[in-house]
């Protein structure tokens, strides 16, 4: 199973907040979350899961059409995950991935937010990166790594139009450095609390 992370960055890695630049303003970015992210199992910190029902307008419990996701949360017994057969809920990255090797996930895209990023990025084998050329303000910062640790696999660009203002490009990266290749496989068959 691959495990992706999908994120908006600026200029200086940080994911931009919600009152500044709200993902409103990038439709064509949400655009490509849809393309990238239907039919696939998404994880996301508790905040963020609320945050996008409330974005969306859709009261919790609510999923993403077309996709399973699971809400990382030390709550325990989240209700809005009980009546839901697309919601799901673990208390770790260890619990969310033997989830997803239980529902034969072919890839698990984690969405974030920052906490629930940094715990998934040493594990993580692709990244797929808005990045948005305007100046913000940010209040999450998105992990740091090298290039020299990722290749880039695709890259596409957007200039600011009436419906996005700022300039943007798209690219995924795939990890390429031996650590990652080396890193244990966990399975139903050796996978342990």
């Amino acid at each position: 199973m691959r495990i992706s992370m999908i994120a908006v960055i600026g200029p200086i890695k940080h994911v931009p907040k919600e009152n500044i630049t709200p993902l409103e303003y990038l439709p064509a970015h949400l655009k490509y979350f849809e393309e990238t992210s239907t039919d696939k199992l998404l994880v996301m910190g508790r905040v963020t899961y609320e945050n996008t029902c409330t974005f969306i307008g859709k009261p919790l419990g609510a999923t993403l059409p077309g996709r399973k996701i699971i809400i990382l949360s030390r709550t325990p017994e989240l209700t809005y995950t009980q009546d839901n057969e697309n919601l799901f809920q673990a208390s770790s990255a260890d619990d969310a991935i033997f989830v997803a090797y239980q529902m034969g996930a072919d890839e698990m895209i984690v969405v974030g937010g920052e906490s629930t990023h940094q715990l998934f990025f040493p594990l993580t084998d692709r990244l797929y990166i808005t990045h948005v050329f305007g100046c913000f303000s940010g209040y999450q910062y998105f992990s740091k790594f090298t290039l020299e640790d990722w290749k880039v696999v695709s890259r596409n660009y957007e200039s600011a139009n009436k419906l996005n203002p700022f300039n943007l490009s798209f690219k995924v990266f795939d990890r390429t450095r031996q650590e990652a290749k080396d890193k244990k496989i966990v399975t139903l068959e050796n996978f342990s609390l």
